[in-house]
């Protein structure tokens, strides 16, 4: 069988069982690209095959980067076609030493060499045969937008900390270079898919080149197993921030599972710029640092790269690299040798170093002569002005400082412009006393690495040195602060490259140290170098990927979004989206009915300008507490005033304040079936109120003295209200002498609300209310008995000091509970407050009867045994005493403090709080992880689901007898 995907080229290439494929008549297909045309960005029938099984299980490793670790040569002696080989000094091939002989690796790129379009299958299908390898060609005036353009006009000018303030220093953004950038790396993505077998293969995406690839895999294959590693620096908010396309590359990385950093530096400030620009917050749990992106964990590596420890020792073993070292030495015979090594660009600092040198041979004449500074500057990588003018600058720095400190048979600096042989290289690493790296910004940089071991040395290199074999040996480090390597190596003398004197001073003090120091400084380095190789960084990276994919085959995934916008949401199976029609099915058929519903981030959106609730949410709230057979509470963190103040035109509704510290009970009794009735009455024709009196048993003799005592009422209108209202009782009194006393009050309440259908004014029935309906704020209990709040004397000045250090803060000062808010604070700097203040008030609180806990922008200390969760275990405990088992429960929330009430109603499913076949509803706005199980989209979303249950109710009323449900939360 062939895979979904036709991905397994490599099988089909090699005879495999295919009946519809053959060896001989297969070559692989070349993408058809046109520049700056996006073909299949949006193809929704690639993405829908996203989970077709496989039959390849081979672990594989796809490693996909901007060019492949090969080396071509036009074939000799007039013949056409080309010779390849590896590049063993290529990275990508290097790493494949640490990822196992059991693990099969391709490799995707693209060419150095231009291929003509004739040739192109025939050196795709040889690369594939014979090194595994699947090229992408790309059109060369695509690929020169694509890399000259974008890649170095842009990102990696950016990357490194240069804005293009001017036309001169980079160029204005041009959508042109964007869009060849993004068809060049569909390119890619469509020889991955060639290539893969999603079930089982991992894909390695490497550096500033491929960052949108991780959205066409993801898009292609939802659960592809992908990791990316970014060898560049990743800038500061600040500097990235001013991308116009910034958004849409964030989004792309984070289609990843594994994104991997040289330094914490570098991941820090991917982390915040996710946070500043898509309000998305990271987590470290047990060493592993994880962003939550729809449902997918992210996970950040932070390791830097290592060398090639192999290859560099069999080349410090050629005869070749002996030979050179001995020219060396006795060339420089009598002279110490600084030594620099670095590219021809703008950004590797050359000049600042030889400056430094200027200034140091200037304020030490002794060392004239004596002190030689060899810098080796590589080829530039890009091209343009840029390139031009440090060429043109370095040069006559080197011209300068050699005229004028330079004399016969004696050159200060000598400049190394031609390409060198590795082994070159390492000769000139061997003589060296002191090793130079002073660039103003590098991603990495393995100069100082192979410095190190090439100091090490071998017995012959120690022979022709004139060095003992068994003295330990010594090397030394200068090393510019704003590169990757920097951090680890601890022994090196860390300078700012653009403090000239800085940097002066401490190549002088490289030669001053003592031998023992050097000694010591060289082996910490020697230790840390080999034991962290290259293959060490392979391993440690797909052992994280392995990890951060683990889930993938148990999580349910689909896409969403259009573009660039794609992102994959991955959820648990038994989490899936709340349909309005069931819930509402399901709330037709039962009788006893539980909904809790949070308010903020619910019932309104969260950190909206306007707080409280609107008209419909009030009155949807009103249509369900209605229903008899409804308890509806609402469980919020807000205080008791603000719940009154907002929700006191719901009269049955039960309030939970500060998560549950505080309950305002409905009284669902007789007199909250009366009073029902009442509010019924008000919206009803005189035949409905009538009915709603017959559903209460009221007798005919009751009814026509009600009727009576309506007109009566309303015959006293001229009267004083109170004294109406007092005759109206005395008459009640009378009439329903064998009706329990505590019904005679509602039941005057209910003929006043009659009263008004029969054209009272509306001022009786505000006396009525005032004077019969209890006062909501004298209904506040407490569910958890605390003794003293003592503990705020100790946590509020605590607060105070991070509220005033921390601006845009402030504290919300409950009944209950202390809250420090930072959602008005820089985000960045009000995380690592808060962090910072919680650690302080769980040690300083730690004696204390008090819980203290982070959330959304806030640090929150609250009575122990306070949380939503309480609420909903006491509101079913209660139903159960009475004898109405929930058989409907509704629970509805959008944070973490709402996953206590989730916790409780899946607990008690398993339980006798519930009838056996209760239809149960634990519900999360958005979808994100949750205790739920359910999930619905928004706020716009959840109020529609609620405003089908009201019309349920409503429709119910008016077929359907009322069964009187009583019922008062109790407190322990």
């Amino acid at each position: 069988m062939v895979s979904r995907s036709y991905s397994n080229l490599l099988d089909l290439t090699s005879g495999g069982d295919s009946p519809t494929f053959g060896r001989g008549g297969r070559r692989l297909s070349r993408v058809a690209t046109v520049a700056g045309v996006l073909s299949e960005l949006d193809d929704e029938s690639r993405s829908n095959a996203s989970d077709a099984p496989s039959s390849v299980t081979q672990e594989r490793m796809i490693i996909v980067g901007n060019q492949l670790p090969l080396r071509a040569h036009r074939r000799k002696d007039g013949e056409e076609g080309w010779n390849f080989s590896w590049d063993e000094d290529s990275l990508l091939l290097q790493l494949k030493d640490g990822l196992g002989e059991d693990v099969e690796v391709i490799y995707v790129g693209s060419l150095k060499e231009e291929i003509d379009p004739s040739q192109q299958d025939d050196v795709a299908q040889t690369l594939l045969e014979m090194f595994k390898c699947v090229p992408a060609f790309i059109p060369p005036e695509l690929f020169s937008k694509f890399y000259h353009g974008f890649c170095k006009q842009h990102l990696w000018p950016l990357f490194h900390y240069m804005l293009p303030l001017s036309p001169d220093l980079g160029g204005r953004f041009d959508r042109s270079l964007w869009q060849a950038y993004v068809s060049v790396n569909k390119i890619f993505a469509d020889k991955v898919m060639e290539v893969i077998n999603p079930d089982d293969d991992f894909v390695w995406v490497h550096d500033y080149h491929l960052m949108v690839l991780p959205t066409f895999l993801r898009k292609r294959f939802n659960r592809v197993k992908l990791g990316f590693f970014l060898h560049s620096p990743f800038p500061s908010s600040e500097i990235y921030r001013t991308l116009p396309v910034r958004d849409e590359i964030l989004r792309a990385l984070l289609n990843s599972d594994l994104i991997g950093f040289h330094t914490f530096d570098y991941a820090r400030h991917f982390l915040s710029c996710c946070s500043r620009m898509l309000g998305i917050s990271y987590q470290s749990k047990r060493g592993y640092i994880g962003l939550e992106y729809y449902g997918r964990t992210v996970s950040i590596k932070i390791l830097p790269v290592g060398i090639h420890m192999v290859q560099l020792q069999s080349v410090l073993d050629l005869p070749e690299t002996e030979t050179r070292v001995a020219e060396l030495r006795d060339k420089f015979h009598g002279q110490t040798v600084l030594l620099g090594v670095d590219d021809m660009d703008i950004f590797k600092g050359i000049s600042l170093k030889l400056l430094a040198f200027e200034l140091l041979l200037s304020q030490h004449p002794d060392q004239r002569g004596k002190l030689v500074l060899v810098q080796i500057a590589n080829p530039a990588r890009g091209r343009g002005k840029d390139v031009q003018e440090v060429q043109a600058e370095t040069y006559a720095t080197v011209k300068r400082i050699n005229q004028k400190f330079g004399r016969t048979g004696y050159e200060p600096v000598i400049l190394v412009d031609k390409p060198l042989q590795f082994y070159e290289r390492i000769a000139y690493y061997a003589v060296a006393e002191c090793c130079l790296v002073t660039a103003v910004r590098d991603g990495m940089n393995l100069i100082p690495y192979e410095y190190v071991i090439c100091r090490q040395g071998t017995e012959k290199l120690d022979a022709t040195l004139g060095l003992n074999p068994t003295a330990p040996k010594k090397s030394m480090l200068v090393v510019s602060e704003f590169i990757g390597c920097s951090p680890s190596l601890s022994g090196a003398i860390r300078v700012n490259p653009w403090n000239i004197d800085a940097v002066s001073e401490a190549m002088d003090s490289a030669l001053i140290v003592s031998e023992a120091e050097k000694q010591m400084r060289h082996e910490k380095h020697y230790k840390y170098v080999c034991t962290h190789d290259v293959a060490y960084w392979a391993q440690s990276f797909l052992q994280d990927l392995e990890r951060a994919c683990r889930d993938h085959v148990r999580r349910r995934c689909w896409g969403i979004g259009f573009g660039l916008g794609f992102r994959v949401v991955a959820l648990d199976p038994s989490f899936r989206k709340l349909s309005v029609e069931h819930i509402v099915s399901a709330y037709k058929r039962t009788k006893h009915r539980a909904i809790l519903l949070d308010y903020d981030g619910t019932m309104t959106v969260r950190n909206s300008i306007s707080k409280g609730p609107n008209a419909e949410v009030i009155s949807i709230l009103n249509s369900l507490c209605r229903d008899p057979k409804n308890i509806v509470f609402i469980v919020s963190g807000k205080d008791t005033k603000t719940l009154t103040q907002w929700f006191s035109s719901c009269e049955t509704l039960g309030l939970a304040a500060e998560h549950g510290y505080f309950v305002s009970k409905p009284e669902v009794d007789d007199s909250l079936l009366l009073k029902f009735i009442c509010l019924r009455v008000v919206s009803a024709t005189r035949g409905e109120a009538l009915w709603c009196l017959r559903c209460f048993k009221l007798t005919n003799n009751i009814l026509q003295s009600l009727s009576f005592i309506s007109y009566f009422g309303y015959s006293q209108t001229n009267q004083d209200i109170p004294v109406a209202l007092e005759k109206i009782r005395s008459i009640l009194i009378t009439v329903l002498s064998m009706q329990a006393v505590q019904l005679q009050n509602n039941i005057v309440l209910g003929v006043v609300v009659i009263m008004v259908k029969l054209g009272l004014g509306a001022s009786m029935v505000e006396a009525a209310r005032v004077w019969f309906w209890p006062n909501h704020d004298a209904k506040w209990e407490t569910c958890v008995a605390v003794v003293d709040f003592y503990w705020k004397q100790i946590a509020e000045p605590v607060m105070s000091l991070y509220t005033e250090t921390t601006d845009g803060s402030f504290i919300d000062s409950k009944e209950s509970t202390l809250v420090w808010n930072y959602q008005y604070a820089d985000p960045d700097f009000g995380s690592c407050q808060a962090k910072e203040l919680l650690d302080h008030l769980e040690s300083v609180l730690a004696n204390e009867p008090v819980t203290v806990k982070s959330g959304q922008n806030i640090v929150e200390v609250k009575p122990q045994g306070v949380n939503k969760g309480l609420v909903a275990e006491r509101l079913l405990e209660t139903m159960q005493k009475k004898g109405t088992v929930p058989d409907f429960v509704l629970c509805i929330g959008d944070d973490r403090s709402d996953e206590d009430m989730f916790e409780v109603i899946m607990s008690a499913v398993a339980s006798a709080s519930l009838s056996p076949v209760a239809e149960v509803f634990a519900c999360t706005v958005g979808q994100k992880p949750s205790k739920a199980k359910y999930y619905l989209e928004d706020t716009t979303e959840i109020i529609r689901m609620l405003q089908g249950l009201a019309s349920a109710s409503e429709h119910s009323a008016k077929h359907v007898s009322i069964s009187p449900q009583r019922v008062i939360i109790d407190r322990e």
